[in-house]
């Protein structure tokens, strides 16, 4: 009997639990790895909680090794690993696709340099997924260069990037855009309730008589998403002002411990050991929870490329205050559908009071904010039948 089915290369940098580019991957592999009739699925991954569902979606896994480019500046020492890695990833590839080829190769993010560059002679088609905003500059510009050489076909989460490529390599050929998956859902008193039944300090916040501004902040802790900044900011208007704020720092804190540490010293030092909160992890389930409860959603990174979160705010109509970052520039229009700040707690204070101060005349603002989530939710609908289509195409023109 002939085998029909198209052969087909799913890589990702992550099996974690949290990330839009986690989540992306999640509904790219769900997709085509229920059309069994239709798809044989290779996947290619590092280990973490999807792992096992990845495994399950699949004809063959291959795990290796998580590493990949650095997204924002990083010491000599994490750029050397990179370079080192190419060995690794070299030889994982040889080992497990020697005499394979695919109908189509998908690398869900564009740091994965070494996949891109070897799977190159395993594929017929090789697509792309921009993610995230590479810094430095120059190296940003290198590694658009470098995927216009070895990809047929690139998507982007940002329009700002997209148009930063297409600038650079002149053409606008064999690019689009891509949308991540929503997860946005309403919680009512009571599982709320349940799902933090065991968690008495976010529970004491919700249920005080002392209303204060709720903040949150999602991602792991660590430099590149600055929560320092949010601390800093806190304790600036803790000493100039008598507004009450809450902080809900959700994420890993197991990651880099010694960022956590600092962080905890920061905010002793400032006397904000009652009004802020560092949940750890939170389940899937768990987080869209606290975050529909919340009042603003602060993104205090120094590099990103779209958060998913920045949308699922948007979705609960929740403030956003991001900083100035490319990618989230071209979502987020300050004092239209949120609110842009520098990369600086002395900024981000002085917007937070503006909030809190004006929260009950800011309803446009989140009609606007909820407009977006309804165009980027429409928008994501039509990804997975377009990728689908650009894999079938006979060539690419």
């Amino acid at each position: 009997m002939i085998n029909d089915k198209k052969k087909i290369l799913l890589v990702t940098h992550s099996s974690l639990e949290y990330g839009g580019a986690e989540e992306g991957f999640d509904d790219i592999i769900t997709y085509f790895g229920e059309k069994e009739s239709k798809y044989e699925i290779w996947s290619m991954y590092p280990i973490g909680p999807r792992a096992e569902k990845y495994k399950s979606l699949s004809s063959h896994s291959i795990v290796y090794e998580r590493g990949f480019l650095p997204v924002s500046r990083r010491p000599i020492l994490e750029y050397y690993g990179f370079l080192k890695s190419i060995f690794s990833v070299r030889k994982v590839i040889k080992n497990n696709f020697n005499g394979i080829y695919f109908d189509a190769c998908i690398i869900n993010v564009s740091v994965l340099v070494w996949q891109i560059l070897f799977l190159r002679k395993y594929t017929s088609k090789l697509i792309v997924m921009v993610k995230e905003t590479i810094y430095p500059d120059f190296l940003r510009i290198l590694l658009y260069k470098f995927i216009n050489k070895y990809c047929d076909f690139i998507y982007f989460v940002s329009n700002s990037n997209k148009n930063e490529y297409e600038l650079i390599n002149k053409s606008d050929i064999n690019t689009d855009m891509t949308y991540s998956p929503l997860n946005v859902r309403f919680a009512d008193s009571v599982s709320f309730q349940e799902a933090f039944k065991t968690n008495e300090n976010i529970l004491k916040v919700f249920s005080s008589e002392v209303k204060s501004l709720k903040l949150i902040c999602l991602g792991s802790l660590d430099e590149r998403k600055n929560q320092m900044m949010i601390i800093r900011a806190l304790s600036i208007l803790k000493k100039s002002s008598s507004i009450k704020l809450t902080l809900f720092l959700v994420g890993d804190i197991s990651a880099n411990p010694d960022y956590v540490e600092n962080i905890n010293i920061e905010i002793k030092k400032n006397n904000l050991i009652d009004d802020v909160f560092l949940t750890g992890n939170l389940s899937k389930s768990e987080y869209p929870l606290l975050l529909s409860q919340c009042d603003v959603l602060i993104i205090s990174s120094t590099s990103e490329g779209l958060p998913i979160v920045l949308l699922e705010a948007f979705g609960y109509k929740k403030i956003v205050v991001s900083t100035n970052l490319r990618g989230i520039d071209s979502v987020v229009i300050d004092g239209e559908n949120g609110f842009i700040v520098n990369v600086d707690s002395d900024s981000l204070a002085q917007k937070i009071e503006y909030i809190y101060n004006d929260f009950n005349k800011l309803d446009n603002i989140r009609d606007k904010a909820y407009e977006t989530y309804l165009y980027y939710k429409k928008m994501h609908k039509n990804v997975l039948n377009d990728l689908e289509n650009k894999i079938l195409e006979k060539r690419y023109e």
